[in-house]
């Protein structure tokens, strides 16, 4: 990654999936004037201390998005007054929490008490995420909360605890589970595909009316600031093949999706997937045609 020595009246600096490689550095610290700073996906496993950002006292935004920071997040980020959107996903990071607007620090090592005065939430709209981390029990959400993601956030991913407070008991055993993801309920070879309607944002964890399956969702849409960004989205062609029921509508997420099921009897399961490319868009944005990359994970192992 370049200097940032002579460049001193930058106000927006944008170097995601740049393939530079890491440390970021110190000379980072002299661009004073920075309202937005983005920096994610960079190269090499070396980790580094979090970089000293303590002068960006205009920064509003602030990503770095796998960047290998290691240690404590700085005391100094409460003292920027200014920033309401902080992304440190995919870190080492180990606390303690700031209290902000948009708070996405998934995928770290979070281990700091989650303590949830009414400062905590002081921004009606705030949107929380701190999924995939290793809070201890006693630092559980007190109570469910709409845009407050907590899905696996506890030591060795103990999830029983958290889903109980905001899940009713099992009533009885179920041996199949069948999900419209992102569509609407439809029966196709005598098998009833259950609805995946819900709008949700980009820290969610949703359950549906039955409390037997639910999902979470994590991450935000950073290109969409001109309109609302969609989680669902829509097939725009006609579609001839067989059960295109399926394949109508589908939910998206820009950075993880999981489902989860409740009330499962105890045994071996056939787990079936159905993927599809349903939007197309001629342009030379991340949303056109082009290969697409990603993980598919059943009971945490990558398949």
């Amino acid at each position: 990654m370049p200097e940032f020595g002579n460049w001193k009246q930058l106000h927006y600096v944008e170097m995601e999936g740049s393939g530079f490689s890491g440390p970021i550095p110190p000379s980072i610290s002299t661009l004073a004037y920075l309202t937005e700073l983005s920096i994610t996906d960079l190269n090499g496993e070396n980790s580094s201390d979090f970089p000293d950002l303590s002068k960006m006292t205009n920064l509003s935004k602030l990503t770095m998005r796998s960047c290998n920071l290691r240690g404590n997040i700085p005391q100094y980020i409460l003292n920027l007054r200014r920033l309401f959107d902080l992304d440190l996903r995919f870190n080492k990071l180990e606390g303690p929490l700031p209290n902000l607007g948009e708070l996405d620090l998934s995928l770290n090592k979070l281990e700091e008490p989650l303590v949830q005065t009414p400062a905590f939430f002081r921004f009606g709209h705030m949107i929380i995420d701190i999924s995939y981390n290793n809070f201890s029990k006693k630092s559980e959400p007190s109570a469910c909360q709409d845009n407050f993601n907590h899905f696996q956030s506890t030591s060795g991913h103990e999830n029983s605890s958290i889903l109980s407070k905001c899940l009713a008991p099992c009533s009885k055993d179920y041996y199949s589970l069948h999900i419209n993801c992102g569509g609407k309920e439809t029966t196709i070879g005598g098998i009833k595909y259950e609805g995946d309607e819900k709008v949700v944002g980009p820290a969610n964890l949703f359950h549906n009316s039955t409390y037997t399956w639910g999902f979470s969702n994590t991450g935000h849409f950073r290109n969409s600031e001109l309109e609302e960004p969609k989680y669902i989205v829509n097939n725009v062609s006609t579609l001839t093949m067989e059960n295109s029921e399926l394949y109508t509508t589908a939910r998206i997420s820009p950075l993880s999706l999981t489902y989860f099921a409740r009330c499962l009897r105890n045994g071996s399961y056939t787990v079936k997937l159905h993927f599809a490319e349903i939007v197309f868009r001629n342009n030379r944005s991340y949303e056109s045609v082009g290969r697409r990359v990603f993980d598919v994970y059943v009971q945490g192992k990558r398949e």
